[in-house]
Formats: C-alpha cells, sequence, structure tokens
C-alpha cells in the first residue's frame, strides 16, 4: 500500500487520506467491474476518503461505491461521505435523500453527510431560515 498523508477531518477526531476519490466519477466508468477496480486501486494506493451524493448519476455512482467496498472487504477501511442538496431548509427531504443512500450503499451507515449547496454562494438568500429538524435529523440517523 502507497502511503498517502493523513489528514484530519475538520473537528470530527477523524483522520482520512490527504486525496479523496470522488464519486461522481465511478458513474462514468463504463461497467461495475469497471468501478470496482478504481475502488480496489485507489483503498490499494492509501485512499481512505470517498466522497458521493445521492444524485451523481441517479444514484449509479453510490451504488456502485457500496458494492465496491462491500465486495473487496473495504468498507471497514475508509470513511465515506455523502452529500444530500436541501440547502439544510427541509429535513424531511433530507431524511428521504439519507435513506436512499444508504438503501443504496447496502451499508448502513454512512460516516459523514453534507448539505450540498447547488447554487452560487452569491445567490443564497442569507434571510431564508434553515430548519433545525435538518440537524436534529442526521443526528438521530447517524446513532440509528
Amino acid at each position: 500500500m502507497t502511503s498517502i498523508p493523513q489528514r484530519p477531518l475538520g473537528k470530527t477526531g477523524a483522520r482520512v487520506s490527504a486525496l479523496a476519490l470522488g464519486g461522481h466519477h465511478l458513474g462514468d466508468a463504463p461497467t461495475y467491474r469497471d468501478a470496482e477496480q478504481l475502488v480496489a486501486e485507489a483503498v490499494d494506493a492509501g485512499i481512505t476518503f470517498f466522497d458521493n451524493c445521492w444524485e451523481y448519476h441517479n444514484g449509479r455512482s453510490e451504488d456502485w461505491l457500496g458494492r465496491a467496498l462491500s465486495a473487496g472487504g473495504r468498507r471497514d477501511k475508509v470513511l465515506v461521505m455523502t452529500k444530500v442538496c436541501t440547502h439544510g431548509r427541509d429535513a424531511t427531504l433530507a431524511m428521504q435523500m439519507l435513506d436512499e443512500s444508504l438503501r443504496r450503499r447496502s451499508a448502513g451507515f454512512v460516516n459523514s453527510c453534507l448539505n450540498h449547496l447547488e447554487e452560487e454562494i452569491g445567490e443564497l438568500d442569507p434571510n431564508l431560515p434553515i430548519d433545525p429538524r435538518f440537524i436534529d435529523t442526521l443526528l438521530i440517523r447517524r446513532s440509528s
């Protein structure tokens, strides 16, 4: 295994590889076998951080990542982050997206979940309130 420097992931206490494999590219692979090989090679190279999103390639990226990590016994060696696209405004939608991510991954858990911003930062309305249930909902799901 190649040694890729490890870095702290924010204030979580987790350490991950300085390089991550973005899940969007997995869905671009011609076949599942190609995606599985890419994941295997990334883990063998020392990548321990995988990023994905529930909507990449209509879920194919998450499905293939979950299958590749499970098939190779790699899931416990890496940290997987997913993203939901609600902008912190809709806890119910966030839970639906997270549940769909978990179903696709066949892993039962993700290590980290971010709220993905699709708009340009300058276009966000700073007066639009964030649904406080959003954070509570993700914390409840994380602990279950």
